[in-house]
C-alpha cells in the first residue's frame, strides 16, 4: 500500500500491556497520512487485521479514551488542512 505522510501531525502515545505475566511499556507514535491505492497493506503478528471505515464507525469501535482522543485530534488536523 502506498501512502503519503502529511506534514505537521504527530501523536505520542504510551500505555502499559501485560505480556506473560509482566507488565510491558509501549509508546506509539501516528502520523496523519493519505493512501494513494487502497491494496490490502501489510500488517505484523501484533495485528489481526484491517478495515476501511468511516469516521463515525471508528469512533464507535474503539475500546479505549486514549483511542478515540487521539482520532479526534487528527480529524481537527484534517479539518483544518481542509482534507476531512
Amino acid at each position: 500500500m502506498n501512502v503519503d505522510i502529511i506534514p505537521g501531525f504527530r501523536h505520542e502515545m504510551d500505555y502499559l500491556f501485560s505480556h506473560r505475566d509482566q507488565k510491558v511499556k509501549k509508546k506509539v507514535v501516528m502520523f496523519a497520512g493519505k493512501a494513494l491505492d487502497y491494496e490490502s497493506p501489510t500488517i505484523s503478528h501484533e495485528h489481526m487485521g484491517f478495515v476501511w471505515i468511516k469516521y463515525e464507525d471508528a469512533m464507535k469501535s474503539l475500546a479505549y479514551e486514549n483511542q478515540r482522543k487521539m482520532l479526534e485530534e487528527v480529524d481537527r488536523f484534517l479539518d483544518s488542512l481542509g482534507n476531512s
